[in-house]
């Protein structure tokens, strides 16, 4: 297990790493320094929504109004704070540090049956996924003339691979799991076309805890 483990880590750490080539690449070309673009890389450390910041700065976007475009994606960050929230240390400056390790990987591969998140899992993915992203936005930034446009590679496409990768075994073992991605993929389909960029994927959010409270609901009505 625990050699299973590491090995889906290295593949996270390659993937985020390369996924934050692209996005050191697109910050380089909207404007932003190198030193700005590893800064907020470190600080924000949250890529959908660096990206629609970047991308909507670099269209001469106000910056309020390009900090709004990756507030709309960070609210998907309440959910996931909401399941990791009970498996963080209690002690406020560490719990602080911890917070700011909150992953979508960290959450899936630390979230267990019981509902729980473990919170070494959650840890070493957090920790990971901040040094990849943080090394390929500084390869994006600096070596980016020598890379070319990351996007001819598909690099933009590994990211969201990766998820559905990680998430596959909890589909596969955890009902609450299917449940939840079900009334969250509805939610997507339903709103993709009418909602602003970035709010679908809080609306499957939501979808998601409605699916996990109704199955759980569920379950202790039809309990002896």
């Amino acid at each position: 297990m625990r050699g299973e483990f590491a090995r889906t880590l290295a593949v996270i750490g390659i993937t985020v790493l390369l996924f934050g080539v692209s996005f050191g690449f697109l910050a380089r070309d909207a404007g932003l320094s190198g030193v700005q673009a590893v800064i907020m890389s470190l600080v924000v450390m949250a890529g959908a929504t660096q990206f629609a910041s970047v991308t909507a700065f670099g269209a001469g976007a106000s910056l309020l109004t390009a900090s709004m475009a990756g507030l709309a994606l960070s609210l998907r960050y309440l959910p996931l704070g909401a399941a990791a929230g009970r498996s963080l240390s209690a002690h406020f400056p560490r719990r602080l540090f911890e917070v700011h390790l909150l992953t979508d990987q960290g959450v899936v591969l630390g979230y267990g049956p019981d509902g729980t998140v473990n919170r070494l899992r959650y840890l070493s993915a957090g920790v990971t996924v901040t040094a990849g992203w943080v090394l390929g936005t500084a390869a994006g930034v600096w070596g980016g003339a020598l890379i070319g446009d990351p996007t001819t590679y598909g690099i933009d496409a590994a990211y969201p691979a990766l998820f559905l990768a990680l998430l596959a075994p909890q589909l596969r073992r955890d009902p609450r799991a299917r449940w939840a991605g079900l009334i969250g993929l509805t939610m997507v389909l339903a709103t993709y076309g009418w909602l602003p960029r970035g709010l679908p994927v809080v609306a499957a959010a939501v979808g998601a805890l409605v699916g996990l409270r109704r199955h759980d609901t569920t379950n202790e009505e039809s309990a002896p």
